[in-house]
């Protein structure tokens, strides 16, 4: 695995512990931050499987089904988030509305390696010639 990938899955498993951290202060809905921190786990794996060949010997067959079922979940909080949503009252529409965009972009930006290495290798079953 080049190193800059290896700096990405250490960058990202920061972005998780922050995540967790201001979760658990904010939500008393634990067994959804568990479901939602398995989705994400599984999304880590097969991308890792992408890089990393005692990876993908490991997952073998499942790789497919820990994509679909992180990415399903991944699918499901956005939703359960976009009904939950509260806009500030100390900003304008406006703000409002760039907040939220801003913040779905850069989280998309964020799991787009994330994302890419998981589906190249467990749905199509290509892995890293590097």
């Amino acid at each position: 695995m080049p190193w800059w990938a290896t700096l990405y899955f250490v960058f990202f498993a920061g972005f998780l512990a922050a995540w967790l951290k201001s979760e658990f202060k904010d939500r008393p809905e634990r067994p959804y931050m568990a479901i939602e921190l398995i989705s994400e786990i599984c999304l880590i794996v097969v991308a890792l499987g992408y890089w990393l060949a005692p990876v993908r010997s490991t997952l073998g067959a499942a790789s497919p089904f820990l994509f679909i079922a992180g990415l399903a979940w991944l699918l499901v909080s956005s939703e359960r988030g976009r009904r939950q949503y509260e806009p500030d009252p100390e900003l304008s529409p406006g703000f409002n509305i760039a907040s939220v965009v801003l913040g779905v972009a850069l989280y998309w930006l964020i799991s787009a390696p994330l994302l890419y290495w998981g589906f190249s290798y467990g749905m199509l079953g290509q892995i890293a010639s590097i």
